[in-house]
């Protein structure tokens, strides 16, 4: 499973997004993590997850998400249907 995440930082240093493109699995939910983590530790104050080129979560996967938006007030753009599905945990995948 591939994922790549691409982080655009705002001139300000006020807000990241973290783009996702390809499969997310469990072992790239604790990369993600460690990317949000690290962007917490540099006190951005505002982190987006862009999920427009995610093509595939599975429930764990979704369930991290979950908790990075919960715990770390990240905001969700680009969801799919079926991905906002599986993230708020209403679609098993």
């Amino acid at each position: 499973m591939t994922l790549r995440i691409s982080q655009i930082l705002d001139p300000q240093g006020q807000s990241a997004t973290l783009r996702l493109e390809g499969t997310l699995g469990a072992e790239q939910a604790s990369l993600l993590q460690r990317h949000c983590d690290e962007l917490v530790a540099r006190e951005i104050p505002a982190i987006t997850l862009d999920l427009a080129e995610l093509r595939f979560i599975d429930e764990e996967s979704g369930a991290a998400i979950r908790r990075l938006r919960e715990t770390m007030n990240v905001t969700l753009v680009g969801c799919c249907l079926f991905t906002q599905e599986v993230i708020d945990g209403g679609v098993k995948a």
